[in-house]
């Protein structure tokens, strides 16, 4: 069951606790649609509400969904939240839901990018291709993605932790700034860098901080540096071209294709003891077993602070 009524925090919360029912606090659209699918047949009735739906003083749909799980802990309830990782891990401060109970975290950086990361790649690409992909030419072709994707990923994390001492707009950046249409090959960090020399006011010293710091930042597993949206916007932008041919060149847009992978976890759940029988899936009880990311974040500052 989808809840669709858009109330402030207080309400919901109020409703939730005059309710024997379980509820699931979700972050948006996509993801009530991917739940939905999961536990389609599932026993228990659960109530999904996604955060775009509640209203609060709060810009960001994760923080609406912690607050709301605050909230109902104070009635000792037994609903529950599931949020992105987002950058958070790089952060010396990762979340303040880390220790909460009920609240969890997909296993990635978003779900978004959970479910590229899956074998229902393959399966959703075989779908609509004109060409057969097997096993190992999806696992290069993700991999290619991905290689382009985190690259993005980092301009995301030093604007967020303004690492040049400012903030800048990264969701304008298009991704085709950030390959070789060709092969799929990453371009140049130079070449991106002097790209955005214009919007992002990049000195030649800001350039430097920027070359010297995404290297610290190899080690990090795919996973976590690719944003689910970017991961996406790159496979819309390839399906109907000869990297991933289709019947009259048919594109797709973003949602759709998320959509096909989503028909896939139908009734994923069904058999299983919701939340704790997915951990692991594709959820995690905490972001504390990837804090050591966070280190990383602070010799980042440490080297800008000397620098």
């Amino acid at each position: 069951m989808t809840y669709s009524i858009e109330n402030t925090i207080e309400e919901v919360v109020g409703e939730i606790i005059m309710s024997k029912k379980k509820y699931i606090i979700l972050e948006g659209k996509t993801d009530v649609s991917f739940w939905e699918a999961v536990l389609q047949g599932n026993e228990e009735d659960f109530v999904l509400i996604g955060a775009d739906r509640i209203k609060s003083a709060f810009n960001s749909n994760k923080k609406t969904v912690i607050q709301a799980i605050e909230e109902l802990n104070k009635h000792s309830h037994k609903s529950f939240g599931i949020v992105d990782l987002d950058y958070d891990l790089f952060s010396e401060s990762p979340c303040d839901a880390n220790d909460m109970g009920n609240i969890y975290f997909y296993s990635a950086h978003s779900l978004e990018t959970v479910i590229f990361n899956s074998d229902i790649l393959l399966k959703v690409i075989n779908v609509i291709s004109s060409r057969r992909f097997t096993d190992q030419n999806i696992d290069e072709l993700r991999k290619k993605i991905s290689e382009v994707i985190r690259i993005k990923g980092f301009l995301r994390i030093a604007n967020e932790q303004e690492i040049l001492g400012d903030s800048n707009s990264c969701n304008k950046i298009k991704i085709d700034k950030f390959y070789n249409k060709k092969n799929l090959t990453p371009r140049d960090i130079d070449e991106i860098l002097r790209s955005l020399q214009g919007s992002w006011k990049l000195t030649p010293e800001k350039i430097d901080i920027l070359k010297k710091k995404i290297f610290e930042f190899e080690d990090v597993e795919d996973k976590y540096m690719c944003h689910g949206h970017d991961l996406f916007s790159m496979l819309e932008n390839i399906i109907g071209t000869t990297i991933i041919p289709t019947p009259d060149n048919m594109k797709y847009k973003e949602a759709q294709i998320i959509n096909l992978f989503i028909a896939y976890y139908d009734s994923f759940g069904k058999t299983r003891n919701v939340p704790f029988d997915l951990i692991g899936d594709f959820i995690l009880e905490t972001n504390r077993n990837l804090v050591d990311y966070g280190r990383l974040n602070k010799s980042v500052e440490e080297e800008v602070t000397r620098g």
